[in-house]
Order: C-alpha cells, then structure tokens, then sequence
C-alpha cells in the first residue's frame, strides 16, 4: 500500500504546478484573447476549440482503454510486450471517427468558414494520436514527466497570448493547437526509442475494443453536448453574442474542472493494483473519501456562488456585460456537478461499469439541454444555464452514488 500511496502522491505533487498554470490559459489567456480578438474571431476561436474537443473523444476513449490495457503489466517485460503489441486497428478506428466528427461538428459550427479549418484539424488530429504518450505515462505512473512538460508549454503559451501577436487568429491557433503536439509528439518519441512499436492489426481485437470503446464513446460524447452541444442550442437560438457569453462561461467551467485529473491520472492504475492485490482497507479508504469529498464540494459550491458573478465579469468585462447572483449560484452548482462527474467517473470506469454511467449522463443532459432549449426558443433569460446547472447537479449525484457502490461492493 505504501508504494501505491507513494506513486500517487507524487503524480499529485508533480501536477500542481502544471494545473495552475493552465488554469492561467483560462483565467489570463482567454480574457487576453477576448481583448486581442475581433467578437468574430473569438467567436471562430471558441467554435474551433469546440469542434477540437469533439474529435478528439474517440482518442480520448482510446487512452483510457490502453491505460487499463497497461496497467496490467507487472514487469518490464510484460510492459515491454503490451507496448509492442498496440492494436493499429484500434487508432485507425479513431481516426477514422475522429474525422468524421470533425465533419459534422465543423459544418455545425461553421469552421469550414475559414481556410484555417484544415490546419486546425490536422493539429488536432496529430495531438489525438501522440496522446498515446500520455495514457502510457499514466499507465506506469510515471505522468510527472508529462507533468513537468506541460508546466512549460502552458507558461509559453500564456506569455504568447499575452504578446502583441495574439491580435492575430492565425497565430493564436498555431500557437494553442501546435504546442500541445510538440508536446506529445516529444514524449513520444522518448517512449519509441525506448520500447519501439510494432504495431499489429487484428480485426477480432478491434472489434473487441471498440465494444469497451463505445460506453467510453457515448460518455465523452454526452460530456460534449453538455459543453459545447448547450453552447451551440444558444448561438442557434439566441444570437453570436448570447453564444460568446454562455460559451464563455461553460467553457470556463469545464476549465476549472480539469485540476481533477491531479487525483483522477493515478486514480485509475492505484485502484486496479488495489483490486489485483485484494487490498480492502484501501478500498474502504477510498470509499470514504469519496463521501467525504462530496460532502466539502457541496460546502465549497455554495461559498464559490457568492464570488463567481463578480470574478467573471472582472474576467470578461467585453463579453460577460453582467452575471447576477442567482446566476453565480448557478455557475457554481453546474462546477460541482462537472467535478463530481470527473472525480468518480474514472472509479465506474475502472469497475467496467461505463455502460451504466453513459446510460445515466445522457438521461441528465438531454433532458437539460431539451428543457434549456425550450426557455431559450420562450426567451427566458439564462434558461440553458439554469437549465444545465440542473442536469450537472443530477449527473454528479448519480455517478457519486454509483462509485461509492462499487467501492463498497469490493471492499466487503
């Protein structure tokens, strides 16, 4: 327990400093942009970022699975072996269906609007398939090293959107698509020269992994719609301006989300040692600090509430005119529910029960996204937010249920 412990301290120390920092891109870098930019480029820019996150879910569901895959290795050996044996089906797969996303969500989105269309989803493409460095690092527990070279591309990139060049949308997409693939283009690298790869085809193995895939798939597909899908249903609906302003705010929350992958990258690989080595006190262990940590978010929201219409305003004074206080409680209940979906979501995951999670996610958010439609089409003022604070809150309710469940039937 004392190496799984230490192992999971330090992805948790080594991550600090990165998530602050790319917590800046957001807080300091997208106000910048707000500034810098043209509404229309802005606009153009939130609209790529959407349709990036889009395509490159199949990825993303391509990660987890390998880092399940090879985690299950014991020694250098067998680590060895499960590197070489990468299924080439399996990222065919994702590519193919990572462009067709990019197909329907760029011609939703009007990316096709622009030549820097085609560079935007090359990088984004590249950056999906590199990925695989990351999910091996995560696999190893070795993610300080991903850590410590996103603490410098995040620095860089804030001091980019800072400068004098961020007036221009063709710099501000090279610079935020292409440092990411330089990133893990790089660790990549590290990996092949270590352990090369030769990549096998098998059609039943795909297909095998493309039936653990889907769950994976729908999840991060729902995770989309929340996100982006809301925003779109408002700039149909409502008009570009409304859409900056609630794009802005939905992004910044799923922004604020991320400092969970500090406990979520080593979640996964700690609890499937805990399960191969029949570790119930750890199990236990783990099952009271989810309860535990519900229990402070729920303080934490109401506190963060009372903050959040004057920081986001201050933030975006631009795009964000007023944010009242119903509203910031609003914000505030939606950032819990997207927390407590990413903090216990990797625990459903681990557990093979995904299907029953993406059953669950989509009921919430179709629901909030058919009743924040409606309020926007009757002109209710912030309907889709309210709409969606309601959805996040019963989404992060059912999956903390679910983790807690699961946790408890494996430590009994």
């Amino acid at each position: 327990m004392s190496s799984r412990n230490r192992l999971f301290m330090r992805s948790v120390l080594f991550g600090i400093l990165p998530k602050a920092t790319g917590s800046l891109t957001v807080l300091v870098g997208l106000p910048a942009l707000g500034r810098a930019l043209s509404l229309p480029d802005y606009a153009w820019f939130l609209a790529a970022m959407s349709v990036t996150s889009f395509m490159t879910m199949p990825f993303s569901a391509v990660g987890t699975l390998e880092i399940r895959r090879l985690a299950t290795a014991s020694t250098r050996g067998e680590l060895t072996a499960a590197v070489a044996g990468v299924s080439l089906g399996l990222f065919v797969a994702a590519a193919a269906l990572g462009l067709a996303a990019a197909a329907v969500a760029g011609a939703a989105f009007g990316l096709f609007d622009r030549s820097l269309a085609a560079l935007v989803i090359l990088l984004a493409m590249l950056q999906g398939i590199s990925s695989w460095s990351d999910a091996y690092h995560v696999a190893t527990r070795t993610d300080y090293v991903v850590s410590l070279s996103q603490l410098v591309i995040n620095l860089v990139l804030v001091g980019l959107f800072l400068s004098p060049l961020a007036s221009s949308l063709s710099f501000v997409i090279v610079a935020y698509f292409a440092l990411p693939v330089l990133n893990y283009g790089w660790l990549l690298f590290r990996i092949l020269r270590r352990d090369p790869v030769v990549p096998t085809f098998s059609w039943a193995e795909t297909q095998a992994a493309l039936v653990h895939g889907a769950p994976l798939l729908l999840s991060g597909g729902i995770d989309y719609l929340k996100v982006f899908g809301s925003a779109a249903l408002v700039g149909a609906i409502s008009g570009e301006v409304e859409y900056a302003a609630y794009a802005t705010i939905v992004l910044l929350v799923a922004r604020f989300t991320n400092p969970m992958s500090l406990i979520t990258r080593p979640l996964m690989p700690a609890l499937l040692d805990a399960v191969a080595r029949s570790d119930a006190a750890w199990l236990i262990n783990a099952r009271s600090a989810v309860l535990l940590t519900v229990g402070i978010s729920v303080v934490l929201t109401a506190v963060v509430g009372f903050f959040l219409p004057m920081v986001f305003v201050l933030l975006f004074p631009g795009v964000l005119q007023s944010v009242s206080e119903i509203e910031g409680y609003a914000i505030a209940a939606m950032l819990w529910g997207f927390v407590a979906s990413a903090l216990f979501g990797p625990v459903v995951v681990t557990f093979r029960r995904q299907g029953i999670l993406a059953v669950w996610s989509a009921i919430w958010v179709v629901a909030g996204l058919v009743a924040g439609g409606i309020g926007e089409l009757a002109s209710i003022h912030g309907a889709m937010l309210f709409a969606m604070a309601l959805a996040s809150i019963g989404a992060g309710a059912t999956v903390s249920f679910i983790a807690q469940a699961l946790l408890k039937a494996h430590s009994a």
